[in-house]
């Protein structure tokens, strides 16, 4: 069995069994906490856009970006490897509400 906080197809799937089970009324109350805006605890928005002092990590990557403009010698990527049916609309919805949870995702300069 695959631990609570990792999701794996076996997570999953008990997971998608879980939300199937449960009653019509169940259901609407799931969604409408999974639609809720704000994540109790979390990092509170700042409003505006009043600027916020960069981290050394970020001082460092924008001093060496300036300093070879044309090189993607620092850009900071990832890939992942999915396998199985994708459904497109979800992973679209879920990296938009990431993006729209942390604000460092949508920093540039």
């Amino acid at each position: 069995m695959i631990p609570p906080n990792q999701v794996g197809p076996t997570r999953a799937d008990e997971i998608t069994k879980k939300v199937e089970g449960l009653s019509p009324a169940k259901r609407t109350l799931l969604d409408l906490r999974m639609k809720k805006k704000e994540v109790e605890g979390g990092i509170p928005h700042r409003e505006g856009r009043e600027k916020a002092a960069l981290s050394f990590a970020q001082q460092r990557l924008w001093f060496l970006q300036q300093l070879e403009t044309e090189s993607p010698a620092y850009n900071v990527y990832g890939a992942v490897k999915l396998k199985g049916r994708l459904n497109e609309e979800a992973l679209r919805g879920s990296l938009k509400e990431i993006v729209r949870r942390h604000e460092t995702l949508r920093t540039r300069f």
